[in-house]
C-alpha cells in the first residue's frame, strides 16, 4: 500500500450501527444486555481494532461489575464478525483475524 495513501476508517454513523449489531449479538447469544459503561469499554474496543488504531486501555470499574464480561463478549463478536464487517465496509485487512471462525 503506498504510505501516501491513508486506510479508510469508520465513520461515527458505522461504528454506531456496528455497536448495535454487538448489542444485538450479546443478547441473542448471552441473554444479557450490556451496561453503558461496558458498552463505552466495547466501543473502544471495536473502533480500535477495525479502525487499526493499536490503542491500549485499561478497564478500572468496581469489582463485580462485568470487565471481562463485556471484553469477552467484545472479543467473540469481533472473532466471529471481524472478516464479514472489513468486507463490507472495503477496510483493509490487517491480518488481526487471517484465519475467522
Amino acid at each position: 500500500m503506498d504510505s501516501n495513501i491513508t486506510p479508510r476508517k469508520l465513520t461515527t454513523p458505522e461504528l454506531t450501527r456496528l455497536y448495535m449489531v454487538r448489542d444485538s449479538f450479546v443478547l441473542t447469544h448471552f441473554n444479557i444486555v450490556l451496561a453503558t459503561s461496558q458498552q463505552r469499554f466495547s466501543n473502544l474496543i471495536i473502533k480500535s481494532v477495525l479502525n487499526n488504531e493499536g490503542e491500549t486501555y485499561a478497564a478500572e470499574f468496581s469489582r463485580q461489575s462485568g470487565k471481562t464480561e463485556a471484553l469477552v463478549c467484545t472479543v467473540l463478536f469481533l472473532a466471529m464478525y471481524y472478516g464479514s464487517i472489513i468486507n463490507f465496509f472495503s477496510l483493509p485487512n490487517t491480518g488481526f483475524f487471517n484465519i475467522g471462525i
